[in-house]
C-alpha cells in the first residue's frame, strides 16, 4: 500500500516539474512534499528510503529547467535528425555519414538517460 502512495507521489512530482519547466523556466517552482504516511516505503518499520523524515519541499531552480530544456532539445533533433539521415540515405552509406549517423544515434539515447536521470532525481 505504502509503495503505491510513493508512486502516485513520484509521479505527481515528475507531472508538476515537466509542467512547469517548460510553462515558467525563468520562475522556481516548489515541489509540495508528501502527505504523512504517503510517499515513504517501510518494510517491518524500517525507512527504506533513508533514515528521517522528507524535506518540507523541493525547490526547481530556473538552471535546472533551462538544463532540462536544454537536454530536451538535443534529444530530439538528434533523434529527428537520426530518422531523417535513415530515411533519406538510401544508397550505401560513407564513412563520414555512417559516423554522423552512429553520432546521432548516441546523442539521442544519452539525452534520453540524462533527461529521465534528471526528471528521477529530483521528483524521487
Amino acid at each position: 500500500m505504502a509503495a503505491q502512495g510513493s508512486a502516485r507521489v513520484f509521479f505527481r512530482n515528475v507531472g508538476i516539474i515537466l509542467g512547469k519547466s517548460f510553462a515558467e523556466p525563468t520562475i522556481t517552482t516548489v515541489l509540495p512534499s508528501a502527505p504523512p504516511g504517503e510517499g515513504r516505503v517501510t518494510l517491518q518499520g524500517f525507512d527504506l528510503a533513508g533514515g528521517g523524515e522528507p524535506p518540507p519541499h523541493t525547490l526547481i531552480q530556473p538552471y535546472y529547467k533551462y538544463v532540462l530544456i536544454g537536454v530536451a532539445t538535443c534529444t530530439l533533433l538528434a533523434g529527428i535528425a537520426q530518422i531523417y539521415m535513415a530515411v533519406n540515405w538510401t544508397e550505401t552509406l560513407t564513412a563520414a555519414q555512417a559516423s554522423v549517423f552512429d553520432t546521432m544515434g548516441a546523442v539521442w539515447k544519452m539525452g534520453f538517460g540524462a533527461f529521465v536521470g534528471m526528471l528521477g532525481g529530483k521528483a524521487g
